[in-house]
């Protein structure tokens, strides 16, 4: 059949030659990625040479770091965490130097430090520059203190801006709840934080109050003189984030959610070393805040369910209404499955709720089977099999 067999040449020429083109195209576009891929990598490399040469050309005495300062302008944020670890570890680096001589052999060192210090001055404060900031500000009081003053005062307002960073999270972040209910982490984040500048507080105290009051509280207006205030404000945002971002969920849901994060908040609380007396406020606050969303978890998640099995009287139409016991049965059942994968992720935590709901549900279980032989006969599990 000629017509057939050209037919069918002509088809099979098409898919060939589409093919083709289709492999001609991923080759170029494949290289073309390459080729872009292969410049970014040259300019990264050519980036990570030039912010090593300006750190490493700082001078120990001239005051001209322009040349820095327009590097740090105009380098993408992934260029300035790397450019910033390197200015970490050459801070480190001059700090431990300075430590291991003394008197003049100390002078070249110094006026090294206090360059890489102004350096750091000109990043945007981040809470990671925190302790490398702190670590300077104890060197620097080796200094002689008409050589510090001004880069003493940098290095406070960092620290201030830090703090105001720190509660923009808080009060300015867009978050979700995480599934299952669990720990957010934000909270790890915050909390952890906290435990950190509580190890530090002698010095984060010194440095506020030389503040001249110029740390201001942006909620309320006050002033944080000393590191408890501040940590109070933290942790009150934080509290608060907790609420907003929850409230839109199941109350059963949030119960869960705000008990996970209270306890979380109440277990750093409680492992910090007792410095002021506003911690035991915020230790009882917390612990309240447990009990609370234990409570309020039962009696919104378990006592509808329970309710089942206390005695009706006066019911209109009782035929049209299922038995008690099917009705608690059924919302039982409801229940454990849409809370399979919710989570309380502390094991003791876990287990006091456990218990809780355990206690609360046989005991009306029981109650309740205890009125009459009949409840027992139509029973299908016993007490035990409802305790967890």
């Amino acid at each position: 059949m000629p017509a057939s067999t050209s037919s069918s040449t002509n088809m099979s020429f098409v898919l060939t030659s589409t093919t083709e083109l289709a492999s001609s195209y991923d080759i170029q576009s494949s290289s073309e990625e390459a080729a872009i891929s292969q410049y970014q990598q040259c300019s990264y490399e050519a980036g990570i040479r030039i912010y090593k040469q300006l750190l490493g050309d700082i001078p120990e005495d001239g005051l001209d770091l322009s040349n820095i300062r327009i590097w740090i302008q105009r380098a993408d944020s992934r260029m300035l965490e790397l450019f910033k670890e390197e200015l970490v570890a050459m801070i480190d680096q001059s700090i431990q130097e300075i430590n291991s001589k003394h008197g003049q052999e100390q002078e070249s060192d110094m006026h090294r430090l206090l360059k890489l210090a102004g350096v750091m001055t000109m990043l945007s404060p981040s809470s990671d520059l925190l302790p490398a900031i702190l670590r300077l500000y104890v060197t620097l009081e080796i200094f002689p203190v008409n050589q510090v003053n001004g880069i003493a005062s940098e290095l406070k307002r960092c620290v201030r801006e830090i703090f105001q960073g720190q509660c923009s999270l808080a009060l300015n972040g867009i978050y979700s709840v995480p599934r299952g209910g669990g720990i957010h982490n934000i909270t790890s984040y915050m909390m952890n934080y906290i435990k950190y500048m509580w190890e530090h507080d002698s010095l984060l105290n010194v440095i506020l109050a030389q503040d001249d009051g110029e740390s201001e509280n942006p909620l309320h207006d006050g002033k944080w003189t000393r590191l408890d205030y501040f940590v109070q404000s933290l942790i009150g945002y934080l509290d608060s984030l907790l609420e907003t971002i929850s409230k839109y969920q199941s109350t059963e849901f949030q119960c869960i959610f705000l008990l996970n994060n209270a306890h979380f908040i109440l277990e750093i609380l409680e492992k910090l070393d007792m410095k002021s007396a506003l911690q035991q406020s915020w230790i009882t606050r917390h612990h309240n805040q447990v009990e609370y969303q234990i409570a309020r978890y039962l009696e919104h998640s378990w006592e509808p369910i329970l309710s089942r099995l206390v005695a009706r009287k006066n019911i209109l139409f009782p035929c049209f209404h299922l038995p008690p016991l099917t009705e608690f049965y059924t919302m039982l059942n409801n229940n454990c499955a849409v809370q399979k994968y919710w989570k309380i992720e502390d094991p003791k935590l876990r287990q006091v709720v456990r218990k809780t709901i355990s206690s609360r549900v046989t005991q009306c279980y029981q109650a309740y089977l205890g009125r009459s032989v009949k409840n027992q006969k139509r029973a299908h599990y016993t007490s035990e099999d409802l305790s967890y």
